[in-house]
């Protein structure tokens, strides 16, 4: 299986204390690689980095990251593109690792675990960011990827939020060696001007009709699934067609092959349901809405949520979800329980009937952009992570 590569031929001009190679199971543009990317160009900064990923995506193009990375490869291993082994994904890891020599190897997911045993092979020490929570990690164990020694492979487990974490602990067989609890972080300045661009494409109903600003836009953004509560949006949408509902990211492309509501989308067509497909800018969308919904049935701590606080957006979630609840406890409207299509379609008719017009006071804003931003998240991470290097771990 060949890699694409690409060479960034900069000169390294200042000393890099450590030469990092940061594992993503993908480059598209949802969370975990978003955030896996961000902080390895924070890190960057100080340290040799070289970012390798399983499948490609438009992050590989950005070119903030290019040129922040001395190498890219696309090793084009991930199961949704290449079938093969796990012996024959563990022999083309180590023979990268063993090639690039990094100092520390940084899997930026569980859907790229099988990197941790061949990391603790090559005898590197291996920090593991999980963002899966159980339902994720069961699907990932079914097709080979997440085994439940896996903390035999981890020398720093860190975590996006607790729900995450506990579910990585209960599902595997071996305790961790050392968990640091981090936060999701954000890069708040270039959102802030992604977010200002007027140039964008209209959202567009199944009837090919443009979104107007005749009602009030409840929104959701993210690839349509199963998990991200495609049915449960869309169903809500049909119940009250008094208001807008847009759903940000892919929705009919093949990018969310895994959208459970197409069919009710198809048959049961509504006027008031708009999508924009996939985008590489969400956040002039962000802006239009009145409302965001977290519809996710399980997320970690999706980024989106932090993204529509920052854009002093109404929030609203469930705290079964997952890690947003404490978000959304404080710069939200955080609901008991697991999210329902009857008690979203209630809740909903409430706020918007009578919306709060000032739910977050620009002095908390501050404070909540400087505690989630993602240079001071990443800086943790940095200092948390120099210590295996300075004083590496011996593998089990």
């Amino acid at each position: 299986m060949s890699a694409t590569i690409f060479k960034n031929d900069l000169s390294l001009s200042v000393t890099k204390h450590m030469k990092i190679a940061f594992i993503c199971h993908d480059a598209n543009l949802t969370g975990a690689p978003k955030l896996g990317f961000d902080v390895a160009n924070y890190m960057s900064r100080n340290n040799e980095v070289v970012m390798i990923v399983k499948k490609d995506g438009p992050l590989l193009r950005f070119p903030e990251y290019k040129s922040a990375f001395s190498n890219i490869l696309n090793v084009n291993t991930s199961h949704e593109v290449a079938h093969l082994t796990l012996s024959q994904r563990l022999a083309i890891a180590r023979d990268i690792i063993r090639e690039e020599k990094p100092d520390l190897l940084y899997v930026n997911s569980v859907a790229s675990s099988d990197w941790c045993a061949a990391g603790k092979e090559c005898n590197i020490p291996v920090v593991l960011h999980s963002h899966e929570m159980r339902n994720e990690l069961l699907s990932l164990e079914s097709i080979n990827i997440f085994k439940r020694d896996l903390p035999r492979y981890v020398d720093l487990l860190i975590t996006v939020s607790d729900a995450a974490e506990a579910d990585i602990i209960e599902q595997c067989s071996l305790p961790f060696k050392r968990i640091f609890s981090s936060k999701a972080g954000v890069n708040f300045q270039k959102i802030g001007e992604l977010a200002n661009v007027r140039d964008f494409e209209q959202p567009k109903n199944i009837f090919d009709q443009k979104l107007q600003n005749d009602k009030p836009l409840i929104s959701m953004c993210g690839i349509a699934s199963k998990r991200k509560g495609s049915d449960i949006f869309f169903q809500v949408a049909k119940h009250l067609g008094q208001f807008n509902f847009l759903w940000i990211g892919p929705w009919n492309s093949g990018e969310a092959f895994g959208n459970i509501a197409l069919n009710d989308y198809r048959k049961n067509t509504i006027e008031n349901f708009y999508t924009t497909n996939e985008t590489h800018n969400p956040y002039p969308y962000f802006k239009l809405t009145d409302l965001f919904v977290l519809t996710s049935r399980e997320d970690p701590n999706p980024l989106v949520v932090m993204e529509a606080i920052f854009l002093s957006k109404l929030c609203m979630g469930f705290s079964n979800t997952g890690g947003s609840k404490h978000l959304l406890n404080r710069f939200g409207v955080l609901l008991q329980g697991e999210i329902t299509v009857e008690r979203l379609t209630s809740i909903i008719k409430k706020i918007l009937q009578d919306p709060l017009t000032e739910f977050i006071s620009e002095e908390r804003k501050r404070s909540f952009s400087e505690e989630y931003d993602i240079e001071s998240i990443a800086r943790t991470i940095e200092m948390e992570i120099s210590s295996l290097v300075k004083n590496p771990i011996t593998p089990a």
